[in-house]
């Protein structure tokens, strides 16, 4: 027997996008802009990869701390790792330093930022100093 879909009337759309803005839908308005980062080492190789909501969440919580700084000659150049943020239709690729440092590539450098948290940030990520 043939199945008969009936169009939705305005209101029944309306009440639809309703059920879909309320409370229960939350789980997916309250995902982290960001969706994967790939960490690299100084050779571009892939040495950890953040995909899972609570690693990408708490990268985020770290990654919204940079400020920008001003750098001065004597900062030291040792740009070892390499974030790939891939999100919300765009992507960025960041040079870090263990010591919270980031820049990100492309075009000329203009700004530095320095990540609040350096250590937690490093173990999330696993960016240590060798």
């Amino acid at each position: 027997m043939p199945s008969r879909s009936t169009p939705l009337t305005r209101r029944q759309f309306g009440l639809g996008m309703v059920l879909l803005a309320s409370p229960m839908a939350a789980p997916l308005s309250h995902a982290a802009p960001t969706q994967t980062v790939t960490v690299r080492n100084a050779q571009l190789r892939v040495t950890k990869e953040l995909r899972a909501w609570s690693e990408v969440a708490e990268f985020h919580k770290y990654w919204k701390t940079k400020q920008p700084i001003n750098r001065t000659s004597d900062d030291e150049q040792d740009w070892a790792f390499t974030l790939d943020i891939v999100g919300a239709g765009k992507a960025e690729r960041w040079q870090y330093q263990s010591n919270g440092m980031a820049v990100r590539v492309g075009g000329n450098v203009e700004r530095v930022y320095q990540i609040k948290s350096p250590k937690a940030f490093n173990e999330l990520i696993g960016a240590f100093r060798f």
